[in-house]
């Protein structure tokens, strides 16, 4: 396509958040963490091969009685959230995360697939860190 000359009406977003379609015999239960799988389709957070981190389901939706892609569903792209955690220490406040499941992060360490969801920017415990999700743009794979 050769360039416009004229205005043009290109759509806007915020892009702080998102859509997708949902995958079929799916549920994602609200304010958890979302990838998109290698057929495209949302789905819940794992440690999964060829899969993307979108970001934090901002709504639950039940698609289990769905083909993939009937449901879409909304999430976050940015922002600091609270999550569960495996195997951290307040030595680890600026390491990389990656996906263990929907609401459990892990360092690279401690997954497989290494699917990075962001930094960790406060230690609260143990078993649970904020995680700030923008960062994993600034994370090398």
């Amino acid at each position: 396509m050769a360039a416009t000359t004229t205005d043009r009406d290109t759509k806007r977003k915020v892009g702080d958040s998102g859509d997708g379609p949902v995958k079929a015999a799916t549920k994602i239960p609200a304010m958890v963490l979302v990838m998109e799988d290698a057929s495209g389709y949302i789905t819940n957070g794992a440690d999964t091969a060829s899969c993307v981190f979108m970001g934090i389901s901002r709504e639950q939706k039940d698609n289990t009685s769905g083909a993939a892609g009937d449901l879409d569903i909304e999430f976050w792209r940015t922002g600091i959230f609270t999550f569960a955690c495996t195997g951290m220490a307040q030595a680890n406040v600026g390491d990389a995360v990656y996906l263990v499941d929907n609401q459990t992060v892990g360092l690279k360490a401690t997954t497989t697939n290494d699917v990075c969801c962001g930094r960790i920017v406060k230690f609260i415990s143990a078993t649970e860190v904020e995680v700030d999700i923008a960062d994993r743009y600034t994370i090398e794979p």
